[in-house]
C-alpha cells in the first residue's frame, strides 16, 4: 500500500499539508469541499506537491516535518518540482480507472459525472468526458457507463 504526503494551495497560495493512503479519494473530498475545516473555509483545493511512501509511520513523520517548516521553505520545495504551481490532481483523478469508481461513490449526491467534475475543477477535460457518460435510471439515480 502507498501513503501520500501532499500540499494543497489556493489561488492566493495559502498552504495545507496532509497525508492519506488514498490520494484520488482525498483530492475529491477537498475539491468538493467534503473535507470540512481549514481547506473548505479557505478554498484550498489545488494539489501542488506530493510524495509517496510505503509505510504510514514514515508518511506521518514527513507530514509533521513539513508542517514544522517555515512557509518560505515549503514554497521552495513546491517550486523546485512544480514551478508553475500546476494542479497535479489531474494525474491522479482522470488517468486512473479509479476515477469511475470515485464518481460512482458520489452518485447519491445527485450529480452526474460531468457535473461532478465541473463542480470540482470548473470543467471536464475533453478526452475524459466519455468516461463520465451519465444515464439516469427509472429511480432518478445516476449510473455511469
Amino acid at each position: 500500500m502507498s501513503y501520500y504526503v501532499y500540499i494543497l494551495a489556493n489561488h492566493s497560495r495559502m498552504l495545507y499539508v496532509g497525508h492519506t493512503s488514498d490520494l484520488p479519494r482525498r483530492l475529491f473530498e477537498h475539491k468538493l469541499k467534503l473535507a470540512q475545516g481549514f481547506t473548505q473555509r479557505y478554498n484550498i483545493t489545488t494539489l501542488v506537491y506530493f510524495e509517496v511512501y510505503t509505510d504510514r509511520e514514515t508518511a506521518e513523520k514527513r507530514e509533521q516535518q513539513l508542517k514544522g517548516w517555515s512557509r518560505s521553505r515549503k514554497l521552495e520545495l513546491i517550486e523546485s518540482l512544480n514551478p508553475t504551481w500546476s494542479d497535479l490532481g489531474f494525474r491522479f483523478i482522470y488517468p486512473e480507472a479509479k476515477a469511475v469508481a470515485l464518481l460512482e461513490s458520489f452518485r447519491n449526491r445527485n450529480l452526474n459525472g460531468v457535473q461532478l467534475c465541473e463542480r470540482a475543477y470548473g470543467s471536464v477535460p475533453k478526452d475524459q468526458s466519455s468516461l463520465m457518460k451519465n444515464t439516469t435510471k427509472g429511480n432518478g439515480r445516476s449510473s455511469y457507463e
